[in-house]
């Protein structure tokens, strides 16, 4: 059955109160806006004790501010602020599960109503003449049954892969001791000491976009920095012909090469893998080829740090520019044998990252591909 959501639902719009009344120790939890919204449900960060509209236990919550569409679920009495708006169902005609899938599978959808030149916002008369597919109350159960069990199991597999990452995080302080602190003792040596190379990416007019070339068998890549901080070698789609490659041959990277990102978002690195298109960095992006003294996943943690350290104290650095500069830091060089201990054993918990990671996107294109069913 086709109706307008104001039909099956009662639209509450948010209303700010007094600053005055915002504290961390008496009051409702107050939201108010997406900025407070989590997967599901909102995260507490603020009470207020003088709410002006409030929502009951299982409303759903939708943004109705910059940026519009994103919905949650109150899972308790709660305040909101002017940032969003309550949408109110009878448990007897629309669950309120559904509504928040249903919603949330037509997010681009409600986001493109809104109005507003420099904030888009929507509402109270475009939320009420939205008009949706409503099933019997029977079939909305059943859907969310089937959707829930799905997200769940999605959520699973995101926690495999975190307690992945801790357990990689937990054998490297048992093997090798806090990196800060160095408590072994492990010796140090300068970044163009354990370095091949180091190379920033081209400047100025070395590399502009009237180079490029379209794909084909004879092209060479151009590495950008979403490339290092998205961990994937084959996005991007900027390739040069082998007379530019030549002249740019200093720049090359290959198989084993580790990139990282200099500008912007600093210091995110990437082993480029076997098999990976071969090319140049650009201008955003840094190479080093290591010698072989310290291996690249143990590099790749203690140089992190050192740049890392560098961005929080405000040293470098939101735009790394001297290579010379980051030639003179030390990192830690634990002895080999320990190296390749730790080496295998990241190997294998790589294996189990790969077939949770192959679980988690089946589900997630299953969820997709349920929610086009049940929502298209």
């Amino acid at each position: 059955m086709k109706v307008k959501l104001g039909e099956v639902a009662e639209i509450i719009m948010g209303q700010s109160p007094d600053s005055s009344s915002y504290n961390y120790e008496d009051g409702l939890p107050f939201f108010q806006g997406n900025a407070d919204f989590g997967e599901y449900y909102p995260t507490i960060r603020i009470l207020c004790n003088k709410p002006k509209k409030i929502a009951n236990k299982y409303d759903v919550l939708i943004s109705v501010r910059a940026p519009v569409g994103a919905v949650n679920i109150a899972n308790n009495i709660c305040a909101i602020g002017r940032g969003l708006a309550i949408i109110r169902t009878n448990a007897n005609t629309v669950n309120h599960r559904y509504l928040f899938y249903l919603l949330k599978y037509h997010r681009r959808y409600i986001e493109n109503l809104g109005t507003g030149s420099t904030f888009k916002a929507i509402s109270k008369p475009i939320l009420n003449d939205l008009c949706f597919t409503i099933h019997d109350i029977q079939t909305q159960k059943e859907i969310v049954a089937v959707l829930d069990k799905v997200t769940s199991l999605i959520s699973m597999r995101k926690k495999q892969l975190e307690k992945l990452n801790i357990l990689v995080k937990s054998k490297f302080i048992e093997m090798f001791g806090d990196p800060v602190l160095n408590p072994k003792g492990w010796e140090k040596k300068k970044l163009e000491d354990v370095c091949l190379s180091i190379v920033r990416g081209p400047f100025g007019s070395a590399l502009k976009k009237e180079y490029f070339v379209p794909y084909s068998k004879n092209v060479y890549k151009v590495y950008e920095q979403k490339n290092a901080i998205k961990q994937d070698s084959n996005i991007g789609s900027y390739y040069i012909s082998e007379e530019k490659f030549v002249s740019l041959k200093r720049f090359e990277c290959k198989t084993g090469d580790i990139i990282m990102s200099c500008s912007g978002t600093v210091g995110k690195m990437y082993t480029l893998p076997e098999g990976a298109h071969k090319g140049i960095i650009n201008q955003a992006l840094m190479k080093m080829t290591l010698n072989g003294i310290v291996i690249d996943k143990i590099f790749k943690i203690y140089f992190g740090l050192a740049v890392e350290s560098l961005v929080l104290n405000g040293s470098g650095i939101k735009n790394i520019s001297s290579v010379s500069y980051l030639k003179n830091i030390e990192i830690q060089v634990p002895p080999l044998d320990l190296q390749n201990q730790f080496a295998e054993f990241v190997e294998q918990v790589e294996k189990n990252r790969e077939n949770i990671k192959s679980s988690l996107n089946q589900l997630e294109t299953l969820y997709s591909a349920l929610m086009q069913e049940y929502f298209g």
